[in-house]
């Protein structure tokens, strides 16, 4: 957890294993010091700029790294770890100030995790492809 009053964290594993990978998933939970925890596959995430908040490249590669950083919470003229305005929402991808750039239900996040799965198809399988294809 990262806030005090966060309720829920999040943890990714990778295994390296596709047969162990696959078995975890088919069991739908592992146990962490004793607390049952749902598991899923996670979905390939498109790629977006910390920087300039636009898609298709990160922050090390932005074209627009010379110029302002633009905060993923506010759209201020500063890196979003910088930003003291949590209550203000601004996306620089849609230009509207009803949720912020980092938020998951922005409709041009939505749109590029789309086209991402359309490109990507064997990430839209239940299971991780194994040399066993009964699990195919």
């Amino acid at each position: 957890k990262r806030k005090p009053n966060q309720r829920f964290a999040f943890l990714y594993l990778h295994i390296d294993n596709a047969d162990v990978a696959n078995d975890i998933l088919l069991r739908e939970s592992i146990t962490i010091s004793g607390k049952r925890c749902p598991v899923t596959r996670k979905a390939p995430a498109p790629v977006f700029c910390y920087h300039c908040q636009q898609k298709g490249h990160m922050s090390d590669k932005c074209p627009s790294k010379d110029g302002n950083p633009i905060c993923g919470q506010c759209g201020g003229p500063h890196q979003i770890n910088q930003c003291d305005n949590e209550e203000k929402e601004y996306c620089a991808r849609c230009k509207t100030s009803d949720h912020a750039s980092r938020d998951r239900t922005c409709p041009e996040y939505m749109k590029e995790t789309k086209a991402l799965s359309n490109r990507q198809r064997i990430d839209n399988l239940p299971f991780f492809p194994t040399s066993n294809f009964i699990n195919w």
